[in-house]
Protein backbone atom coordinates (compact mmCIF):
# COMPACT_ATOMS: atom_id res chain seq x y z
CA UNK A 1 0.00 0.00 0.00
CA UNK A 2 2.98 2.26 0.96
CA UNK A 3 4.45 2.43 -2.49
CA UNK A 4 0.93 2.85 -4.13
CA UNK A 5 0.56 6.21 -2.22
CA UNK A 6 0.24 9.23 -4.64
CA UNK A 7 3.42 11.64 -4.32
CA UNK A 8 3.61 15.17 -2.94
CA UNK A 9 4.03 17.22 -5.65
CA UNK A 10 0.67 15.75 -7.13
CA UNK A 11 -0.93 16.91 -4.02
CA UNK A 12 0.73 19.73 -4.42
CA UNK A 13 -0.05 20.74 -7.94
CA UNK A 14 -3.81 20.05 -7.29
CA UNK A 15 -3.34 22.77 -4.54
CA UNK A 16 -2.11 25.13 -6.53
CA UNK A 17 -4.21 24.99 -9.30
CA UNK A 18 -7.34 25.99 -7.00
CA UNK A 19 -5.55 29.34 -8.34
CA UNK A 20 -7.28 28.65 -12.00
CA UNK A 21 -10.66 27.29 -10.04
CA UNK A 22 -11.21 30.57 -8.24
CA UNK A 23 -10.81 32.42 -11.83
CA UNK A 24 -13.11 30.37 -13.50
CA UNK A 25 -15.49 30.74 -10.79
CA UNK A 26 -15.24 34.39 -11.11
CA UNK A 27 -16.01 33.86 -14.91
CA UNK A 28 -18.79 31.55 -14.65
CA UNK A 29 -20.39 33.87 -11.90
CA UNK A 30 -20.22 37.53 -13.02
CA UNK A 31 -22.64 37.24 -16.05
CA UNK A 32 -25.20 35.22 -13.79
CA UNK A 33 -24.71 37.84 -11.22
CA UNK A 34 -25.22 41.32 -13.03
CA UNK A 35 -28.31 39.50 -15.00
CA UNK A 36 -30.14 38.60 -11.59
CA UNK A 37 -33.05 41.51 -10.99
CA UNK A 38 -31.45 41.37 -6.94
CA UNK A 39 -28.49 42.91 -8.30
CA UNK A 40 -30.31 45.60 -10.16
CA UNK A 41 -32.27 46.61 -7.11
CA UNK A 42 -28.79 46.77 -5.03
CA UNK A 43 -26.19 48.30 -7.53
CA UNK A 44 -28.95 49.33 -10.36
CA UNK A 45 -29.44 48.72 -13.84
CA UNK A 46 -26.43 48.40 -16.82
CA UNK A 47 -26.00 50.13 -20.00
CA UNK A 48 -24.96 47.22 -22.66
CA UNK A 49 -21.35 49.86 -21.57
CA UNK A 50 -21.37 49.43 -18.58
CA UNK A 51 -22.30 45.60 -18.21
CA UNK A 52 -19.35 45.29 -20.32
CA UNK A 53 -17.18 47.30 -18.61
CA UNK A 54 -18.01 45.77 -14.99
CA UNK A 55 -17.86 42.24 -16.17
CA UNK A 56 -14.53 42.82 -18.31
CA UNK A 57 -12.64 45.37 -15.56
CA UNK A 58 -11.03 42.33 -13.62
CA UNK A 59 -9.16 41.47 -17.02
CA UNK A 60 -7.82 44.99 -17.67
CA UNK A 61 -6.12 45.46 -14.21
CA UNK A 62 -4.92 42.26 -14.23
CA UNK A 63 -3.07 42.97 -17.66
CA UNK A 64 -0.77 45.08 -15.44
CA UNK A 65 0.25 43.16 -12.75
CA UNK A 66 0.74 40.11 -14.77
CA UNK A 67 3.45 41.72 -16.68
CA UNK A 68 5.78 42.19 -13.95
CA UNK A 69 4.64 39.11 -12.13
CA UNK A 70 7.01 37.08 -13.86
CA UNK A 71 10.06 39.55 -12.36
CA UNK A 72 8.39 39.50 -8.56
CA UNK A 73 8.18 35.96 -8.58
CA UNK A 74 11.75 35.43 -10.11
CA UNK A 75 12.88 37.65 -7.30
CA UNK A 76 10.76 36.85 -4.17
CA UNK A 77 9.75 33.61 -4.66
CA UNK A 78 6.92 31.78 -7.00
CA UNK A 79 4.81 31.04 -3.36
CA UNK A 80 5.33 34.37 -1.62
CA UNK A 81 3.86 36.18 -4.95
CA UNK A 82 1.10 33.79 -5.84
CA UNK A 83 -0.03 34.51 -1.48
CA UNK A 84 0.27 38.09 -2.91
CA UNK A 85 -2.38 37.39 -5.48
CA UNK A 86 -4.50 35.46 -3.47
CA UNK A 87 -4.18 38.18 -1.03
CA UNK A 88 -5.13 40.99 -3.28
CA UNK A 89 -7.95 38.82 -4.74
CA UNK A 90 -9.49 37.86 -1.69
CA UNK A 91 -9.76 41.90 -0.51
CA UNK A 92 -11.33 42.11 -3.97
CA UNK A 93 -14.08 39.18 -3.55
CA UNK A 94 -14.89 40.94 -0.39
CA UNK A 95 -15.42 44.26 -1.96
CA UNK A 96 -17.70 42.82 -4.56
CA UNK A 97 -19.87 40.79 -2.10
CA UNK A 98 -20.48 43.99 0.20
CA UNK A 99 -20.45 46.52 -2.39
CA UNK A 100 -23.51 48.69 -2.01
CA UNK A 101 -22.72 50.95 -5.08
CA UNK A 102 -21.49 50.11 -8.53
CA UNK A 103 -18.30 52.38 -7.90
CA UNK A 104 -17.46 50.04 -4.67
CA UNK A 105 -18.58 47.18 -6.80
CA UNK A 106 -16.13 48.62 -9.10
CA UNK A 107 -13.67 48.69 -7.25
CA UNK A 108 -13.63 44.98 -6.08
CA UNK A 109 -13.51 44.25 -9.42
CA UNK A 110 -10.49 46.24 -10.20
CA UNK A 111 -8.91 44.78 -6.61
CA UNK A 112 -9.27 41.37 -7.77
CA UNK A 113 -7.84 41.64 -11.31
CA UNK A 114 -4.90 42.78 -9.87
CA UNK A 115 -4.53 39.54 -7.54
CA UNK A 116 -5.37 37.48 -10.61
CA UNK A 117 -2.58 39.39 -12.51
CA UNK A 118 -0.21 38.39 -9.89
CA UNK A 119 -0.69 34.92 -8.99
CA UNK A 120 -2.03 33.74 -12.47
CA UNK A 121 0.83 33.55 -14.53
CA UNK A 122 2.82 31.95 -11.64
CA UNK A 123 0.68 29.47 -10.35
CA UNK A 124 2.01 27.00 -14.02
CA UNK A 125 5.29 28.03 -13.03
CA UNK A 126 5.02 26.77 -9.90
CA UNK A 127 3.99 23.44 -10.89
CA UNK A 128 6.10 23.39 -14.15
CA UNK A 129 9.34 23.79 -11.69
CA UNK A 130 7.78 20.55 -9.43
CA UNK A 131 6.46 18.40 -11.30
CA UNK A 132 9.13 15.34 -12.85
CA UNK A 133 9.69 15.61 -16.84
CA UNK A 134 7.53 12.89 -16.76
CA UNK A 135 4.53 14.61 -15.26
CA UNK A 136 5.20 17.93 -16.38
CA UNK A 137 2.75 18.49 -19.88
CA UNK A 138 -0.33 17.30 -18.18
CA UNK A 139 0.52 18.52 -14.72
CA UNK A 140 0.81 22.30 -15.74
CA UNK A 141 -2.25 21.58 -17.82
CA UNK A 142 -4.53 21.47 -14.45
CA UNK A 143 -4.87 25.34 -13.70
CA UNK A 144 -6.82 25.59 -17.00
CA UNK A 145 -8.80 22.41 -16.71
CA UNK A 146 -9.95 24.09 -13.41
CA UNK A 147 -10.29 27.21 -14.31
CA UNK A 148 -12.51 25.35 -16.57
CA UNK A 149 -14.26 23.21 -14.47
CA UNK A 150 -14.67 27.25 -12.42
CA UNK A 151 -16.70 28.45 -14.92
CA UNK A 152 -19.27 25.47 -14.80
CA UNK A 153 -19.31 25.47 -10.94
CA UNK A 154 -19.79 29.40 -10.95
CA UNK A 155 -22.74 29.07 -12.86
CA UNK A 156 -24.40 26.63 -10.99
CA UNK A 157 -24.17 28.24 -8.29
CA UNK A 158 -25.80 31.45 -9.01
CA UNK A 159 -28.62 29.16 -10.37
CA UNK A 160 -28.72 27.60 -7.13
CA UNK A 161 -28.92 31.35 -5.43
CA UNK A 162 -30.97 33.21 -7.86
CA UNK A 163 -33.92 32.26 -5.81
CA UNK A 164 -32.99 33.76 -3.08
CA UNK A 165 -35.51 36.94 -2.41
CA UNK A 166 -32.89 39.09 -1.14
CA UNK A 167 -29.38 40.76 -2.57
CA UNK A 168 -27.85 37.52 -0.67
CA UNK A 169 -28.60 36.01 -4.20
CA UNK A 170 -25.53 37.36 -5.74
CA UNK A 171 -23.30 38.19 -2.84
CA UNK A 172 -23.62 34.33 -1.78
CA UNK A 173 -21.78 33.77 -4.66
CA UNK A 174 -18.83 36.07 -3.23
CA UNK A 175 -18.53 34.58 -0.06
CA UNK A 176 -18.05 31.18 -1.87
CA UNK A 177 -14.87 32.71 -3.37
CA UNK A 178 -13.89 34.06 -0.52
CA UNK A 179 -13.58 31.11 1.56
CA UNK A 180 -11.54 28.93 -1.41
CA UNK A 181 -9.31 32.25 -1.81
CA UNK A 182 -8.46 31.99 1.63
CA UNK A 183 -7.83 28.53 1.41
CA UNK A 184 -5.79 29.12 -2.14
CA UNK A 185 -3.48 31.89 0.08
CA UNK A 186 -3.20 29.04 3.28
CA UNK A 187 -2.02 26.38 0.84
CA UNK A 188 0.83 28.95 -0.27
CA UNK A 189 2.10 29.00 2.88
CA UNK A 190 2.58 25.05 3.62
CA UNK A 191 3.99 23.79 0.24
CA UNK A 192 7.51 23.89 -0.44
CA UNK A 193 8.92 26.18 -2.38
CA UNK A 194 9.98 25.61 -6.04
CA UNK A 195 13.18 23.91 -5.96
CA UNK A 196 14.35 25.52 -9.33
CA UNK A 197 13.65 28.78 -7.51
CA UNK A 198 16.07 27.84 -4.59
CA UNK A 199 18.56 26.76 -7.24
CA UNK A 200 18.83 29.86 -9.03
CA UNK A 201 19.62 31.45 -6.14
CA UNK A 202 21.92 29.35 -4.56
CA UNK A 203 20.04 27.55 -2.05
CA UNK A 204 20.95 24.16 -2.87
CA UNK A 205 20.05 22.54 0.59
CA UNK A 206 17.09 24.06 0.35
CA UNK A 207 16.16 22.60 -2.94
CA UNK A 208 17.18 19.43 -2.23
CA UNK A 209 14.71 19.41 1.02
CA UNK A 210 12.17 20.58 -1.23
CA UNK A 211 12.44 18.01 -3.76
CA UNK A 212 12.24 15.68 -0.62
CA UNK A 213 9.03 17.01 0.72
CA UNK A 214 7.28 16.82 -3.19
CA UNK A 215 8.40 13.01 -3.08
CA UNK A 216 10.80 13.74 -6.11
CA UNK A 217 13.21 10.63 -6.49
CA UNK A 218 17.10 12.29 -6.20
CA UNK A 219 18.07 10.83 -9.72
CA UNK A 220 15.23 12.45 -11.30
CA UNK A 221 16.48 15.45 -9.13
CA UNK A 222 19.48 15.71 -10.50
CA UNK A 223 18.49 14.57 -14.53
CA UNK A 224 15.47 16.77 -14.20
CA UNK A 225 15.74 19.96 -11.25
CA UNK A 226 19.15 20.18 -10.02
CA UNK A 227 21.44 20.64 -13.41
CA UNK A 228 18.78 21.84 -15.57
CA UNK A 229 18.61 25.28 -13.41
CA UNK A 230 19.19 27.16 -16.27
CA UNK A 231 16.30 26.55 -18.82
CA UNK A 232 13.33 27.91 -16.01
CA UNK A 233 10.87 26.52 -18.19
CA UNK A 234 7.33 28.74 -17.78
CA UNK A 235 3.82 27.40 -17.66
CA UNK A 236 2.50 28.57 -20.96
CA UNK A 237 3.69 25.48 -22.33
CA UNK A 238 4.23 26.30 -26.24
CA UNK A 239 5.15 30.21 -25.38
CA UNK A 240 7.58 29.56 -22.97
CA UNK A 241 8.77 26.45 -24.59
CA UNK A 242 10.00 28.72 -27.90
CA UNK A 243 12.01 30.88 -25.59
CA UNK A 244 15.33 31.16 -24.36
CA UNK A 245 16.48 31.29 -21.31
CA UNK A 246 17.32 34.73 -21.53
CA UNK A 247 14.04 36.05 -22.77
CA UNK A 248 11.79 33.46 -21.39
CA UNK A 249 10.53 35.12 -18.04
CA UNK A 250 10.04 38.51 -19.57
CA UNK A 251 8.41 36.68 -22.60
CA UNK A 252 5.82 34.61 -20.52
CA UNK A 253 4.64 37.91 -18.02
CA UNK A 254 3.98 39.97 -21.63
CA UNK A 255 2.22 37.00 -23.18
CA UNK A 256 -0.01 36.74 -19.92
CA UNK A 257 -0.31 40.21 -19.52
CA UNK A 258 -1.60 40.45 -23.50
CA UNK A 259 -4.26 37.61 -22.75
CA UNK A 260 -5.58 39.45 -20.16
CA UNK A 261 -5.92 42.78 -22.01
CA UNK A 262 -7.52 40.84 -25.26
CA UNK A 263 -9.58 38.78 -23.06
CA UNK A 264 -11.10 42.78 -21.31
CA UNK A 265 -11.18 43.60 -25.30
CA UNK A 266 -13.71 40.82 -25.92
CA UNK A 267 -15.58 41.20 -22.79
CA UNK A 268 -16.17 44.50 -23.36
CA UNK A 269 -17.03 44.66 -27.08
CA UNK A 270 -19.21 41.51 -26.56
CA UNK A 271 -22.25 43.12 -24.92
CA UNK A 272 -22.17 45.79 -27.72
CA UNK A 273 -21.40 43.62 -30.67
CA UNK A 274 -24.53 41.61 -29.80
CA UNK A 275 -26.99 44.72 -29.35
CA UNK A 276 -25.77 45.82 -33.03
CA UNK A 277 -25.59 42.72 -35.00
CA UNK A 278 -26.88 38.92 -33.19
CA UNK A 279 -24.12 37.49 -35.62
CA UNK A 280 -21.52 40.00 -36.74
CA UNK A 281 -19.27 39.36 -33.16
CA UNK A 282 -19.23 35.43 -33.99
CA UNK A 283 -18.33 36.49 -37.57
CA UNK A 284 -15.20 38.92 -35.91
CA UNK A 285 -13.84 36.90 -33.59
CA UNK A 286 -14.42 33.12 -35.24
CA UNK A 287 -12.47 34.79 -38.12
CA UNK A 288 -9.99 35.95 -35.59
CA UNK A 289 -9.44 32.60 -34.64
CA UNK A 290 -8.90 31.37 -37.95
CA UNK A 291 -6.23 33.74 -39.10
CA UNK A 292 -4.75 32.72 -35.95
CA UNK A 293 -4.70 29.29 -36.87
CA UNK A 294 -2.79 30.14 -40.33
CA UNK A 295 -0.22 31.70 -38.64
CA UNK A 296 0.39 29.02 -36.32
CA UNK A 297 0.04 26.57 -39.41
CA UNK A 298 2.66 28.50 -41.56
CA UNK A 299 5.29 29.93 -39.04
CA UNK A 300 5.36 28.03 -35.50
CA UNK A 301 7.26 24.46 -35.19
CA UNK A 302 6.17 21.51 -32.91
CA UNK A 303 7.46 21.24 -29.99
CA UNK A 304 6.16 18.10 -28.73
CA UNK A 305 8.98 15.39 -27.62
CA UNK A 306 12.01 18.14 -28.34
CA UNK A 307 14.33 19.55 -26.19
CA UNK A 308 14.36 23.42 -25.20
CA UNK A 309 17.42 23.87 -27.03
CA UNK A 310 16.53 21.41 -29.91
CA UNK A 311 12.93 23.99 -30.43
CA UNK A 312 15.23 27.04 -30.76
CA UNK A 313 17.02 25.23 -33.60
CA UNK A 314 13.67 25.01 -35.00
CA UNK A 315 13.50 28.65 -35.44
CA UNK A 316 16.97 29.04 -37.16
CA UNK A 317 16.94 26.46 -39.60
CA UNK A 318 16.64 26.80 -43.06
CA UNK A 319 13.46 25.34 -43.74
CA UNK A 320 10.79 25.50 -41.03
CA UNK A 321 9.15 22.39 -39.57
CA UNK A 322 6.04 23.75 -38.90
CA UNK A 323 2.63 22.25 -37.74
CA UNK A 324 1.25 22.97 -41.34
CA UNK A 325 4.33 20.79 -42.52
CA UNK A 326 3.59 17.94 -40.12
CA UNK A 327 -0.22 18.07 -41.11
CA UNK A 328 0.67 18.06 -45.20
CA UNK A 329 2.99 15.06 -44.25
CA UNK A 330 0.46 12.98 -41.99
CA UNK A 331 -1.61 11.68 -45.33
CA UNK A 332 1.44 10.41 -47.22
CA UNK A 333 2.85 8.49 -44.12
CA UNK A 334 -0.40 7.18 -42.81
CA UNK A 335 -0.11 5.49 -46.84
CA UNK A 336 3.14 4.33 -46.29
CA UNK A 337 2.40 3.12 -42.87
CA UNK A 338 -0.57 1.01 -44.85
CA UNK A 339 2.05 -0.09 -47.47
CA UNK A 340 4.43 -1.44 -45.27
CA UNK A 341 2.14 -2.99 -42.86
CA UNK A 342 1.04 -5.41 -46.12
CA UNK A 343 3.72 -5.94 -47.73
CA UNK A 344 6.98 -6.27 -44.91
CA UNK A 345 5.52 -5.25 -41.38
CA UNK A 346 9.31 -5.53 -40.52
CA UNK A 347 10.40 -2.16 -42.44
CA UNK A 348 10.43 0.91 -40.37
CA UNK A 349 8.53 3.68 -41.45
CA UNK A 350 10.47 6.39 -42.33
CA UNK A 351 8.93 10.20 -40.64
CA UNK A 352 9.79 13.65 -41.51
CA UNK A 353 13.05 14.72 -40.06
CA UNK A 354 12.06 17.02 -37.58
CA UNK A 355 9.20 13.93 -35.83
CA UNK A 356 11.35 11.08 -35.96
CA UNK A 357 10.28 8.24 -32.92
CA UNK A 358 12.38 5.71 -31.74
CA UNK A 359 10.86 2.52 -33.00
CA UNK A 360 12.26 -0.89 -31.79
CA UNK A 361 12.61 -2.85 -34.74
CA UNK A 362 14.01 0.27 -36.60
CA UNK A 363 17.38 0.83 -37.93
CA UNK A 364 19.94 3.41 -37.11
CA UNK A 365 19.34 7.19 -38.56
CA UNK A 366 22.35 8.59 -40.92
CA UNK A 367 21.38 11.93 -39.33
CA UNK A 368 25.12 12.91 -39.99
CA UNK A 369 24.61 12.97 -43.80
CA UNK A 370 22.03 15.15 -43.21
CA UNK A 371 23.95 17.60 -40.71
CA UNK A 372 20.96 17.45 -38.36
CA UNK A 373 21.58 16.72 -34.55
CA UNK A 374 19.02 13.77 -33.24
CA UNK A 375 17.49 13.90 -30.08
CA UNK A 376 16.78 10.65 -28.47
CA UNK A 377 13.53 11.09 -26.75
CA UNK A 378 11.86 8.19 -24.38
CA UNK A 379 8.59 8.11 -23.51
Amino acid sequence: MEGKRLPKYLLASVLISNGGLLNGLDTGSIGAITNMAQFAESIGELSPFLLGFTVSLIMLTGSVPSIMAGHLADKFGRLKTILLGAILFGIGVILQGAAGTLAQFLVGRAVAGLGEGVYLTNVSVYITEIAPAKSRGMLAGMPQFMATAGVCVGYFICYGTVHIQSSMAWRLPYVIQGGLALAFGASCLILPESPRWLMLHGKRDEAIHALQQLNVSMTEAETGFLTATEQRPMGKIYASEIQPSHTRGTANSVASGLSFFTNWLVAILTPILLDKSAFGAYFLFGGLALGTVLVLAAYMPETRGRSLENIQEAFHQPKLKSVGHYVRQLVPAMRHRSNAAAGSSGEAIELDQGHRETLSTASSVDAAARGLRVDMVTA
